[in-house]
């Protein structure tokens, strides 16, 4: 295990009658950057909990850098938190506020300084060290809180929900920032979210978790243009799902009943059996809007378009289907306005057999 910082082995919490986390098994090699993703209450805090020290696991083992830390205080893991609200000391400065943690341990004055003076050159704070945190804006406030935490010099570093009470702006640019340092400083984060924006733009993989169990672990990439269970694509990006049974396989083409109507699927994976039900998910960026004499496209439904919403140089169709579920399709700009479409309006929706994915129902 040597290559890698934190491994979870089997690990489960019980609150109760309530599990919380359910034979959570994980291993996070050195300098990766893990974030869990999922709704509240999914248990993606509860373990950062358990690796923390600040919850006991009811089964399985955590280890970090090759050290069962089962029975070992928060205080003596080689892991730093750094929480949501700050939780800065509001009559201490800058400088005061990030040795704080290096006071505790007992480390001797000049090497305090020392390791403080790193830091802050780190973070973008050396100019502001004798300020008080009331004397900041979110975003400097958000960095001493990371300071403090990356000053004792942890193997891993714990977020959780860092960047949840920062404005949308300051989101975007301080997530770059822990991106960049993260990887200058190379050290394992493990960060906490339910953004999936935030999710999918920082980690090198993600945990998607739901009711304490891991739904799907992989790249962005892998998530986004790939989910595996009904639940990842409904939760991550905005993906339209259907259900069925298969009617017919001709070589990769396959042909799903539902009850929305046929719909065909070509793909390369292990081909299931006739008769057998499976879903399916399709990407709003691979739906497209057609002409009702368009012929070219393998699937189409019809509808009203509900909503309109510019998102960037991205345009999104909220269109209400002839039964009242509702598909997004997204466009540019560019080919949005070459024909644009408003609130009101009917329009067909299509998209190519090869860009649907099968689902499995965990």
């Amino acid at each position: 295990m040597a290559e890698y910082d934190v491994v979870f082995e089997n690990v489960s919490k019980q609150f109760g009658d309530f599990w919380a986390v359910k034979d959570f098994s994980l291993k996070i090699s050195k300098g990766e950057y893990i974030a869990f993703l999922g709704p509240s209450g999914c248990g993606k805090t509860t373990t950062l909990r358990i690796l923390a020290g600040h919850e006991e696991a009811t089964e399985g083992d955590i280890f970090i850098r090759d050290q069962c830390v089962n029975d070992l205080a928060p205080g003596e893991r080689d892991t730093s938190l750094m929480f949501q609200s700050f939780a800065l000391f509001p009559h201490m400065n800058v400088r005061r506020n990030v040795e704080f943690g290096l006071r505790m341990r007992g480390i001797e004055t000049a090497e305090r300084a020392k390791m403080v003076n790193r830091t802050l050159e780190t973070v973008g704070l050396k100019e502001l060290a004798t300020r008080k945190p009331a004397e900041l804006s979110g975003g400097q406030q958000q960095r001493v809180a990371l300071a403090r935490a990356l000053v004792t010099e942890p193997a891993v570093l714990l977020l959780d929900e860092p960047l949840g009470s920062l404005d949308e702006l300051l989101r975007i640019k301080i997530r770059g920032e822990l991106k960049n340092l993260q990887r200058k400083l190379g050290i394992t984060f493990i960060h906490v979210t339910h953004n999936q924006d935030e999710c999918l733009t920082m980690g090198d993989r993600l945990i998607v978790m739901n009711e304490g169990i891991v739904k799907q672990i992989g790249t962005a990439y892998e998530i986004f243009t790939a989910p595996q269970t009904f639940f990842v694509a409904s939760f991550v990006g905005d993906n339209f799902i259907l259900d069925g049974e298969i009617e017919s396989v001709n070589g990769t083409l396959i042909t799903v009943e539902t009850k929305r109507g046929v719909f065909k699927i070509d793909t390369e994976r292990n081909l299931p059996q006739k008769g057998k039900r499976v879903g399916f998910s399709i990407r709003a960026d691979l739906v497209f809007v057609i002409d009702e004499t368009d012929n070219n496209m393998d699937n189409r439904l019809s509808g009203i378009v509900e909503f309109v919403e510019y998102v960037g140089y991205i345009v999104k169709l909220r269109i209400r289907l002839d039964w009242g579920e509702e598909i997004i399709a997204k466009e540019t700009q560019d080919v949005y306005f070459q024909k644009p479409y408003r609130e009101g309006d009917k329009v067909n929706v299509g998209w190519e057999a090869k860009d649907a994915v099968f689902l499995s129902k965990a």
